[in-house]
């Protein structure tokens, strides 16, 4: 059989501020994570669209040559 814990508002208030302020420096951490991806992502992005440009002027070069 459990036992029944009874807490008083204030405790769980308390143990509620503690737990919101570690979500909080999650979230923010998740969120800095992000922002570096972005970063790198955005980088990717730019060397596929050069690549792209690459293979179309390749193409394109191949019919005066």
């Amino acid at each position: 059989m459990q036992e029944v814990v009874v807490m008083k508002a204030e405790d769980v208030l308390k143990q509620l501020e503690v737990h919101e302020a570690e979500c909080n420096l999650r979230y923010k951490r998740i969120e800095e994570r992000l922002d570096d991806q972005k970063k790198t992502l955005d980088r990717v992005d730019m060397r596929l669209w050069g690549l792209a440009a690459l293979i179309v002027g390749l193409a394109i070069a191949e019919r005066f040559v």
